[in-house]
């Protein structure tokens, strides 16, 4: 399964493209280069069956922060060491079988390179989709950079309490 598109991105890539056209004025130098839009993404906790079945997870931006109601942030992961770069939220309503599954060629596989634990008191990033492969464990909440073999190679991740 495919995770769905990034309604965000895929109205900035448009955009974008649309606006690359021969008709388009270079800025006036000294002109500020415009701000890249900030994304706010999210990705809602599957359960082992899901991932067990071969479920992806979805990844959602939009350019607003949402107010998530009856949800938890369970973590967030980066793309970048020491919790820099872009980011994506993992929502839930508990730790306790909460996980993520990137596919081959989803978005985030194989892009995770720090968690910051915010509702779960460890988390263990796996090589491989479906909760497979060489695995580091983060333990005791708190933030924690990718080791050598995981950093940039996470394809699924179990949370709990």
């Amino acid at each position: 399964m495919s995770p769905r598109p990034r309604p965000a991105f895929a109205l900035a890539l448009a955009t974008a493209i649309a606006g690359a056209g021969a008709g388009t004025a270079p800025l006036p130098v000294g002109a500020d280069e415009p701000e890249e839009p900030t994304e706010y993404c999210y990705t809602e906790a599957l359960t082992l069956e899901e991932v067990e079945a071969g479920v992806e997870s979805v990844v959602d931006c939009y350019e607003e922060p949402l107010a998530l109601r009856f949800s938890l942030s369970l973590a967030l992961i980066y793309d970048g060491t020491g919790l820099t770069s872009s980011s994506t939220t993992v929502t839930g309503t508990t730790c306790n079988g909460a996980f993520v599954n990137f596919g081959v060629g989803h978005p985030w596989d194989n892009r995770v390179s720090s968690t910051d634990l915010l509702a779960c008191g460890y988390a263990k990033h796996y090589v491989d989709t479906g909760l497979s492969g060489q695995n580091q464990l983060m333990t005791n909440g708190g933030t924690v950079d990718m080791n050598g073999t995981l950093n940039n190679q996470t394809s699924s991740i179990e949370y709990a309490p």
